[in-house]
């Protein structure tokens, strides 16, 4: 286990110089060792290469560990809570934005999110933010 985390991590410097941890399609155990004492966590899902990186919401902005990581592919940024033990996807203005603007039946909009992004799901749960979507409870006005 620890080969592979060492395998799945980067260490980057904030402007400040401070340093943070960010994982690479960690586990549920993983994430919750990094986010001990937090119960947000930033991620970004890096469709080109379906990896989620993840790590604890008070130590960076999306944009600067975008930057540090080279992704040149679409990505999702997004933001997990820990809710009954599992890290779930619960705000992303990218995907919030993307539902918006969609001019679909409401069911194949939800199958469009599923079919892209259901292999994140190993590491953040998105069925979670498919069911707020449902309640409408993502922007005003919902479906």
């Amino acid at each position: 286990m620890r080969f592979r985390q060492y395998m799945n991590e980067e260490w980057f410097e904030t402007y400040t110089g401070r340093k943070y941890e960010v994982l690479k399609n960690p586990s549920t155990r993983d994430m919750n060792k990094l986010l001990k004492g937090s119960d947000d966590a930033r991620f970004i899902m890096d469709r080109s290469k379906k990896n989620v990186w993840v790590w604890n919401a008070k130590r960076a902005i999306h944009q600067t560990v975008y930057n540090n990581l080279f992704i040149t592919g679409k990505s999702i940024f997004g933001i997990a809570q820990r809710i009954k033990g599992k890290w779930s996807m619960v705000e992303s203005d990218e995907m919030e934005n993307y539902i918006k603007h969609q001019h679909w039946e409401y069911k194949d909009v939800i199958e469009e999110i599923l079919n892209t992004y259901l292999w994140a799901n190993k590491c953040i749960d998105i069925k979670h933010f498919i069911g707020l979507m449902e309640k409408g409870d993502l922007y005003d006005g919902g479906f």
